[in-house]
């Protein structure tokens, strides 16, 4: 084979190998960009905030977890008094390694806040 056939034959290679990462850069900085977003929405959260301030910084949550639930993805033990309500935000694109959490009690007032990641 000629060194310009052989040239050739590594072009789709080539086109593949760079469409991967371009894909792979798009990702993490797509992930990153969410993280550090949320990140910045959550850390405006304040202990005795009530929820529709909640809601109006953070959006809509991923889950919300009632009593005698446990959102086991990220905890290892239920929201306890005075926390009554666990909203959970996520960072999709982290593979489930990534969350925040907020509490709350009777009245829909912050309790508790958690940044929950995975090594």
């Amino acid at each position: 084979m000629t060194d310009k056939k052989l040239a050739h034959s590594r072009q789709p290679l080539r086109l593949v190998l760079c469409s991967l990462l371009v894909i792979l850069v798009l990702y993490l900085s797509t992930c990153s960009l969410i993280s550090n977003s949320r990140a910045r929405s959550f850390d405006e959260v304040t202990i005795g905030e009530e929820l529709n301030a909640v809601l109006t910084k953070l959006g809509s949550p991923s889950k919300i977890e009632m009593p005698g639930e446990l959102f086991a993805r990220y905890a290892s033990k239920q929201c306890s008094a005075p926390c009554i309500k666990r909203l959970w935000y996520e960072n999709h694109l982290a593979l489930d390694i990534e969350a925040w959490s907020v509490e709350f009690d009777a009245n829909d007032v912050v309790v508790n806040k958690t940044h929950w990641s995975s090594p």
